[in-house]
């Protein structure tokens, strides 16, 4: 008696096989692709070491600037910090919150990027006496990236 090839299929997959294998794609991020506790601990993390990266390139400039400061310098610190780490403290502390997708993701930090870059340029160029229009668009990209990320943790995506 020979066993057809949907017979030998069947006969491999039991309940118990299927439990394990959803079991393991949860491990480390959810099936619709979304970050669990440990990778928003890490960003988390991430955006904490970039603040204060930024505030000791602000100790130093400030050391150099020959007496001259710019608020966007000054609190450069602040743009990481704020838009980045204090958000994702609160996702990795309010486990009922539903985690962000990548594309919130993706876009919410190239918007936080983009306007630390952009304090960073303005304050720059204001210590120097100068300026650039390119400095408006980028911070305009920037909220509207940051806006894009909202809207898309919005839209559960």
């Amino acid at each position: 008696m020979s066993i057809s090839g949907n017979e030998k299929r069947n006969e491999y997959v039991t309940e118990d096989n299927m439990e394990d294998k959803t079991e393991d794609k949860t491990e480390d991020k959810t099936e619709d692709g979304k970050n669990n506790d440990d990778t928003v601990k890490k960003r988390m993390y991430i955006y904490i070491g970039v603040s204060v990266f930024c505030f000791v390139f602000f100790l130093g400039y400030d050391r150099f600037s020959h007496g001259v400061h710019s608020p966007f310098m000054t609190w450069l610190f602040l743009w990481p910090f704020l838009l980045g780490a204090v958000p994702n403290a609160v996702f990795w502390n309010f486990g009922s919150l539903p985690k962000p997708g990548r594309l919130c993701v993706n876009l919410y930090g190239s918007g936080t990027a983009a306007v630390t870059v952009c304090s960073l340029l303005r304050g720059i160029f204001e210590i120097a006496g100068t300026s650039s229009v390119y400095q408006e668009g980028l911070m305009v990209f920037g909220g509207v990236m940051l806006a894009g990320g909202v809207i898309a943790y919005i839209c559960g995506k």
